[in-house]
């Protein structure tokens, strides 16, 4: 005979996979469909979409799993971490700007942040290589000559420094937030992102917290941390697919299946 637990994840984790397929046929689909991810801003919160629903997708064995497998729980809370980053940075951007205009230049210096990083990475790699000192500024000069979008003719970068730091991010959104409230998503979103941080960086804590799964009187927390986790996930995905407009898509299913699994907190006290 199953558990409660038993019972609570297997229909937890069915309702995921309702969502993850209605989102799939009402939303990617469709942007695919009618070619609406080249414009940069349809294009940032397309491939968030995308990256989000296949990460859920793929983590939903260990959602199904938490409680009867709990050595699933310390990889489940990585990836769910990373899909908080994605959370964290999209939210930022929504905030701060108040036009498509504003939007697009705040993901492309965003976007710029890979690129540099490669730029700055050749100092490494030259050494790792043994490249010469001319080698080493011909590769540079191939990533700049690459990416006109993100440098002038002269090497210049054509956009400002973004601090990604999420912990920075959430305090400037939370600074201007409107009326001095809370921002709800992007706060929950950072305090559960902060909390399985500990588990993605080795450090002091790490020792417990792997072992934290294994404890009978952790699991309640486990399991709240889990439960915030997906409902800051998919409130999230319900409110990214708003950026396109014009878009038939029935915003009514999407909420009233995000309400659903809202509606399942956890509680394995009753029988």
């Amino acid at each position: 005979m199953k558990s409660n637990s038993e019972k609570y994840f297997e229909k937890l984790s069915s309702r995921i996979l309702m969502f993850i397929d209605l989102y799939k046929e009402e939303v990617i689909k469709k942007i695919l469909n009618s070619h609406r991810f080249i414009k940069e801003d349809e294009k940032y919160f397309y491939t968030i979409i995308l990256k989000t629903i296949d990460s859920l997708n793929g983590a939903n064995i260990f959602i199904r799993n938490f409680d009867n497998v709990r050595s699933f729980q310390v990889p489940l809370f990585i990836i769910i971490r990373a899909i908080l980053n994605d959370i964290i940075i999209s939210e930022y951007i929504i905030v701060n700007s108040s036009n498509d205009e504003e939007q697009i230049k705040l993901i492309n210096s965003i976007n710029f942040e890979h690129i540099k990083y490669i730029k700055s990475s050749i100092k490494i790699e030259s050494k790792i290589r043994k490249w010469s000192e001319q080698e080493k500024q011909e590769k540079i000069l191939e990533i700049i000559r690459a990416n006109p979008k993100y440098y002038e003719k002269n090497g210049n970068e054509k956009f400002k420094k973004i601090i990604t730091n999420v912990g920075s991010l959430v305090d400037s959104v939370l600074e201007n937030s409107i009326n001095d409230k809370p921002y709800q998503l992007i706060g929950v979103a950072y305090i559960l992102y902060n909390t399985f941080s500990k588990l993605e960086h080795f450090g002091e804590l790490s020792f417990d917290l792997v072992h934290k799964p294994y404890k009978d009187n952790k699991q309640s927390s486990q399991i709240n941390h889990l439960f915030s986790s997906i409902q800051v996930i998919i409130a999230a995905l319900n409110n990214y697919c708003r950026a396109w407009k014009n878009l038939e898509i029935d915003f009514d299913k999407l909420k009233s299946l995000e309400i659903e699994i809202l509606k399942m907190t956890p509680d394995f006290t009753k029988p």
